[in-house]
């Protein structure tokens, strides 16, 4: 998975929100601060679900059930609302 281009994640007090950078701005999302750091982490890169379980797991200490857990759940509501895309490497090699 890529993130798409054309968003900027701007922090306001204790809230992150994923702004559009190009007109005609409709997407305004909150983000909690595992999905903001997690945006943060991989943004430029492609990645999986592993390797953001593993971001979370090293971050925050918890296990790697918890975390996939949680991964699934932000990108569940990241390809909801398109701001990721899939890319080859995500899919599986048979």
């Amino acid at each position: 998975m890529e993130i798409k281009q054309g968003y900027n994640l701007v922090k306001i007090g204790a809230s992150s929100y994923l702004l559009e950078s190009q007109e005609p701005f409709n997407k305004i999302i909150t983000f909690n601060s595992s999905a903001a750091f997690l945006w943060e982490s991989v943004k430029g890169k492609s990645f999986d679900l592993e390797d953001l379980a593993s971001l979370l797991e090293h971050k925050y200490g918890i296990s790697h059930e918890n975390a996939l857990n949680d991964v699934i759940s932000i990108v569940d509501e990241w390809k909801r609302v398109s701001i990721i895309k899939d890319t080859d490497c995500d899919k599986p090699n048979n």
